[in-house]
C-alpha cells in the first residue's frame, strides 16, 4: 500500500513540474509573438480605415506601426544581430512604413499600406 502512495504522489508532482515547463517554454516566444501580432492589427486596421475612406484616423495608427518595427529588432534578437537578409527586410518594412506615414489621401494611404503588407509578407515567406 505504501508503494503505491508514493508512487500516486510522485505521478502528481511529475505532472505538475511537466505542466510548469511547458508553460515557461510556451512563455519565452510570447514577446516577439505579441509584437507580431500588434504590427498585424494596426496594419489590418489602417488599411480599413483607408479603405472605408476614413483615412483621416491614421496618423496614430501610422505612429504606432513604426514604433512597432522599430522594434522588431528587439523581439528578435537573434535574426536581427547576425542575419543580414533579415536585416534588409526590416529595413525594408521600415522604409514602407515611413513612406506610409507621408501618404496625404486615401488612395494613397491604400497604396502604401499594401506595400507595407508586401514587406510583411516578403519576410515572412522566409523566416516564418
Amino acid at each position: 500500500m505504501r508503494y503505491v502512495i508514493v508512487l500516486a504522489i510522485g505521478l502528481l508532482v511529475g505532472a505538475l513540474c511537466a505542466m510548469t515547463a511547458a508553460s515557461v517554454l510556451g512563455q519565452r516566444h510570447a514577446y516577439p509573438k505579441a509584437v507580431m501580432r500588434l504590427l498585424q492589427r494596426q496594419l489590418g486596421d489602417a488599411r480599413s480605415a483607408a479603405v472605408d475612406r476614413a483615412c483621416a484616423d491614421n496618423a496614430r495608427r501610422f505612429v504606432l506601426l513604426a514604433a512597432v518595427s522599430e522594434e522588431i529588432g528587439r523581439a528578435i534578437p537573434s535574426a536581427a544581430s547576425t542575419d543580414r537578409v533579415f536585416d534588409q527586410y526590416l529595413d525594408d518594412l521600415r522604409r514602407e512604413v515611413a513612406g506610409a506615414r507621408g501618404a496625404a489621401d486615401c488612395t494613397s494611404q491604400r497604396e502604401a499600406l499594401t506595400r507595407v503588407a508586401n514587406a510583411c509578407d516578403a519576410c515572412h515567406r522566409d523566416y516564418r
